[in-house]
């Protein structure tokens, strides 16, 4: 619980209304009542602001899905129908719907092209300049309001807009922070 609790912590801080869909895995091995832990999961989580944003399960007495990882159908097909019915009906702050945002398709290709773009070794890069983002939209349209772009994007967690420069992949920044500012007893790794 102690984890869980600071996975709701993270996501209240880089997702603030996020949806979240809270899926407990090999409830085929689990042999506590399900109720049982919901309520713990809700004693221990239910004060995090992000732990009122779940997607709730068709069972309102769980807050969470129980998936039983041996068999395909109802569990599994319930938890796709419940995230597609969010992203088509939850907005981002300040936003339309996730699903229903609208952007140029010249927008579209520049994400592509900088997330294809790749170091001297043929690694995909992490960052690049807002400079560099230029110069690659200005060879993809004339006039191109990078700006908006990177307001956009940045707003819909897709890229991550820091002064000059446009980290990538969001988590990747996030994962190196957490190298430094994490309690290492509780999340160890191998390097620790």
């Amino acid at each position: 619980l102690t984890y869980l609790r600071s996975w709701f912590a993270r996501i209240s801080t880089l997702a603030p209304g996020a949806p979240i869909a809270l899926v407990g895995t090999h409830a085929d091995r689990c042999t506590a009542d399900m109720s049982l832990v919901s309520e713990a999961i809700r004693a221990a989580c239910g004060h995090i602001p992000s732990f009122a944003h779940r997607i709730l399960s068709d069972s309102a007495r769980l807050c969470f899905f129980p998936v039983d990882n041996q068999t395909r159908g109802q569990p599994i097909d319930a938890l796709r129908s419940a995230i597609e019915a969010a992203a088509l009906r939850h907005p981002a702050p300040g936003k339309d719907a996730y699903a229903n945002t609208c952007v140029p398709v010249v927008w579209l290709a520049l994400l592509d092209a900088i997330r294809a773009k790749t170091d001297s070794e043929g690694r995909p890069v992490q960052r690049v300049s807002v400079e560099e983002a230029r110069t690659m939209a200005d060879g993809l349209a004339s006039g191109f309001v990078l700006d908006g772009f990177l307001s956009s994007f940045d707003g819909l967690g897709l890229l991550l807009r820091l002064g000059s420069t446009i980290v990538i992949n969001p988590a990747w920044l996030i994962s190196n922070i957490a190298a430094i500012v994490r309690d290492h007893a509780q999340h160890p790794r191998e390097s620790d």
